[in-house]
């Protein structure tokens, strides 16, 4: 894969699409299995920094994973769009609420896109 700021979008939104259609169906399975799951259907000999391509990035870009209080990863994509990005914010965190984590990235897209 080449990791151009599309493609790190694309693959992102594609695993997203993923999880959240699964766990539209239940809530037996957590977020971070099916991400794992995925990357082993689609890259199998991928590993990533928390099985996430933006954390990936982060990391590549000698960031330090902190999407605590201060915000978020310095250098993940989505922070490049929206600058307040959290994927641990309360009411779409990606591992509680994965269904509006993915229609916020979704939402992020269009916005990156436009500009």
């Amino acid at each position: 894969m080449k990791w151009t700021t599309d493609n790190v979008w694309k693959e992102c939104l594609a695993a997203w699409d993923f999880v959240a259609t699964v766990r539209a169906g239940s809530t037996l399975v957590n977020s971070g299995t099916l991400k794992r799951a995925w990357m082993q259907r689609h890259h199998p000999r991928m590993r990533l920094s928390c099985t996430c391509f933006f954390c990936e990035v982060n990391e590549r870009k000698g960031g330090i994973a902190d999407p605590g209080e201060h915000g978020c990863c310095e250098h993940c994509p989505g922070r490049a769009v929206d600058p307040d990005f959290n994927c641990e914010a309360p009411g779409r965190s990606w591992n509680n609420e994965p269904i509006a984590f993915y229609h916020y990235l979704r939402k992020l897209d269009r916005k990156r896109k436009r500009s």
